[in-house]
Order: C-alpha cells, then structure tokens, then sequence
C-alpha cells in the first residue's frame, strides 16, 4: 500500500510539477523573483506570461517579498535565515528517524543499495 502512494507521488513530482519549473540557475528561491514567463521542460514559455504582483495587486520583489510573506505563513517572529536553519536542523532529524526506520524494516543498513526500494516495497 506504500508503495502505490510513493509511486504515484514520484510519478506526479517527476512527470508534471518538475516539469514547470524554473531551472536552479533561473530562479532559486524569492530573491531572484519575479520570472517574466512561467515554464515548461526548462525553458521559458513566453506564452506564459507571469503578473508579477501578488493576488492583492502588490508588485513582487524578491527578497523583500519574501522577508515580509513570512509572518503569513510561519508562527515564529524571525528571519528568512533563522527559519532556513530551523528546517535544515528538522530535515536532519527526520532523515535520522528514516534512517532508523529503513534499517528496521529492511535486513539492510539504510545507506545499502536496495534498502530504500525494500522499505517502501513493504505491504
């Protein structure tokens, strides 16, 4: 039952939502934002045209936006940088706890080719 839910999961990120999105190189994160034109296989589509403003009608800066988008969606009172650190530390916990669990439900050590596909392989 995982399995289908992973599969459908990888098969949705790699087949369409990647797909739309910018290059690193373009875009990575606010700061480089606003892009001109959406896009598609890594390339812009100029016939997507991108507003540029925010639902509300304020232009989008950046970096800017981003410092003040943030107390709408986080509850903590704190920078675009204390919140990146605060989530690389989560992610690190989180990757431990998998780790852990892939190398109980598996004979593999986590790290081991084929320990993850066995893992998620599992009904």
């Amino acid at each position: 039952m995982l399995s289908y839910f992973y599969d459908r999961f990888v098969r949705y990120v790699e087949g369409e939502h990647l797909s739309q999105c910018a290059p690193e190189t373009v875009a990575s994160g606010l700061q480089k934002l606003p892009l001109a034109y959406g896009y598609k296989d890594g390339r812009a589509d100029t016939n997507i045209v991108a507003t540029q403003r925010l639902p509300t009608g304020e232009q989008l800066e950046g970096q800017n936006t981003y410092k003040s988008l943030m107390r709408f969606f986080t509850t903590f009172a704190i920078t675009p940088e204390e919140l990146r650190e605060k989530a690389q530390n989560r992610l690190d916990e989180l990757l431990t706890q998998v780790i852990i669990l892939v190398s109980l439900h598996t004979s593999q050590v986590a790290h081991q080719a084929g320990a993850y596909p066995g893992f998620f392989s599992m009904k």
